[in-house]
């Protein structure tokens, strides 16, 4: 019998929450292209807030790296997210907004969910408190970027997907997706490895996995744009 890693170990030790966080209602309808536009905007204008956070935690990681090979591939994933996906935030957010009031696009706007709020603190504080580790780091990112693969590649094996899919759509399932999403994951989980069992870092796997569950959770329920 093969002996699981620490990164593998790690996921099946919180299976159901795993499980949770990569089989949510909302990333679902998102695949099938079902997603209302109202939580579809909420969802993207809230995760811009975390992208915005997640980018400079991306930049932590790469000044905590003590290892060159892998602060190359960091650096070159800080180059990519800081464009591809960028750009798909505001061009979906813009196509979305058509649909609603500017108020009702302005409180959105205006308005931190509360699950959000906490997430984005806890990365805050990841990104910023000097007794923070590498290895948290990178088990925290390890986490955010195995959900949205796991998601993705569960529709694409589900074959849930439709064939003409709308952009709002299609390219968010085309960025969490691929062989080149695939690898950097497998990098991330390789550090993980790397790094090695500690508290902090299970502590870090199951701090951001309960937070991508809220966040997915908060943003499907909200009642902004209902």
């Amino acid at each position: 019998m093969t002996q699981l890693t620490y990164a593998e170990g790690l996921i099946q030790q919180y299976a159901s929450l795993f499980k949770e966080a990569t089989s949510h209602s909302l990333t679902t309808e998102l695949c099938k292209g079902t997603l209302s536009d109202a939580r579809l905007l909420v969802y993207l204008i809230q995760d811009l807030l975390y992208f915005n956070v997640g980018l400079r935690l991306f930049g932590r990681a790469l000044t905590l790296c003590d290892d060159v090979s892998a602060s190359i591939v960091i650096a070159k994933q800080i180059g990519f997210v800081s464009n591809a996906e960028n750009d798909y935030f505001y061009k979906a957010i813009e196509e979305l907004s058509t649909s609603f009031s500017p108020e009702q696009v302005r409180q959105m706007e205006q308005t931190i969910l509360p699950a959000v709020e906490m997430y984005i603190a806890y990365m805050e504080d990841l990104t910023h408190n000097p007794s923070i580790t590498y290895a948290q780091v990178i088990t925290s990112l390890f986490v955010m970027e195995r959900v949205y693969l796991e998601w993705a590649d569960n529709a694409i094996t589900d074959q849930i997907i439709p064939t003409k899919l709308a952009f709002k759509y299609n390219e968010w399932i085309v960025l969490h997706s691929g062989e080149a999403f695939t690898q950097f994951v497998k990098f991330l989980e390789s550090e993980v490895n790397r790094c090695g069992d500690s508290a902090a870092s299970r502590n870090s796997f199951l701090a951001t996995l309960e937070y991508e569950v809220g966040f997915f959770d908060e943003c499907y329920d909200q009642e902004l744009l209902k």
